[in-house]
């Protein structure tokens, strides 16, 4: 098992830990609520309903029917996966040109700007989702990436900011993540990003996998950016607690053996407050 990295005591880690993506373990909400059962699990991470569309775009009837069924089931909501900036922020290009004609990139820097211009609009969804839904979580972007993405973590900030300030004002909390096709890709963008915007409002959701597209190795060197992070802005604050996979434990050294899963888990936690879910994602190979 490997050894903890100096620092905080890691809470346990049990099944009251662990949430699951709805739309990646059953076709149908119903589904979900029978997996998680099934598997002795409390929380559940809404991103597309299963079989249907985005949940924050959902109408209040349904996300209040969707509530319900979560609740009568002994299921709580642990975070809600909205899809806001996952487009090229207008005036940027992509870090790799796109093979498209002068029609299709019209239409896509139509298109693109037209969600830029709604921004505030799909986060104040996003909220009132997450509010009937019984989560204090959202997830945003940080826009297409670009060839040098830290460049433009101040002007991203920027325009998180205004979100930031709209989501405290309603007890939610932003929480960005890392995608390889995003401008915020491994833990030392996300640590950036996070220390452009200091607001207990504002935290990370760290998809572990995610940086190695870009050679980042996610443990320890991954790792250690959002730990050494964690002491300097993280640990005073209520809710900037890291939402971590299971099959990213998997991955942390890039290949370890099953046995190693738990230990890695451990050092995952390190940091993270208590109520700060974790999350299975794919399949756990025991080789």
């Amino acid at each position: 098992m490997p050894a903890l990295l100096p620092g905080l005591a890691a809470p346990p880690v049990n099944r009251s830990r662990i949430s699951a993506i709805t739309d990646e373990i059953a076709r149908s909400p119903q589904g979900a609520i029978e997996f998680l059962k099934q598997y002795g699990l409390q929380l559940a991470e809404l991103r597309e309903v299963p079989g249907g569309g985005a949940y924050e775009n959902l109408s209040e009837d349904r996300l209040r029917e969707a509530a319900r069924e979560l609740r009568e089931a002994g299921i709580r909501v642990s975070f809600l996966d909205a899809g806001s900036m996952k487009y090229h922020l207008p005036g940027t290009e992509p870090a790799r040109p796109r093979a498209e004609s002068e029609e299709a990139r019209a239409r896509r820097l139509q298109r693109e700007g037209a969600e830029f211009e709604r921004r505030m609009e799909h986060i104040r969804k996003a909220i009132r989702a997450a509010q009937i839904l019984g989560t204090d979580k959202v997830r945003v972007f940080a826009f297409g990436r670009v060839a040098e993405p830290m460049k433009l973590m101040p002007r991203i900030a920027e325009i998180l900011a205004p979100m930031v300030d709209l989501a405290a004002s309603e007890k939610i909390h932003l929480l960005v993540e890392n995608e390889a096709s995003c401008n915020v890709a491994t833990a030392r963008e996300l640590a950036e990003l996070v220390r452009l915007l200091p607001s207990p409002w504002f935290g990370i959701n760290w998809d572990i996998g995610n940086g190695m597209p870009h050679g980042e190795i996610p443990f320890p060197d991954g790792y250690t950016e959002i730990h050494n992070l964690d002491h300097a802005l993280l640990c005073d604050q209520d809710v900037r607690g890291l939402d971590v996979t299971v099959r990213d434990a998997a991955l942390m050294s890039r290949a370890q053996p099953f046995s190693h899963l738990h230990g890695n888990l451990q050092c995952l936690c390190r940091g993270q407050r208590p109520g700060c879910p974790l999350q299975p994602c794919g399949r756990l190979s025991p080789s």
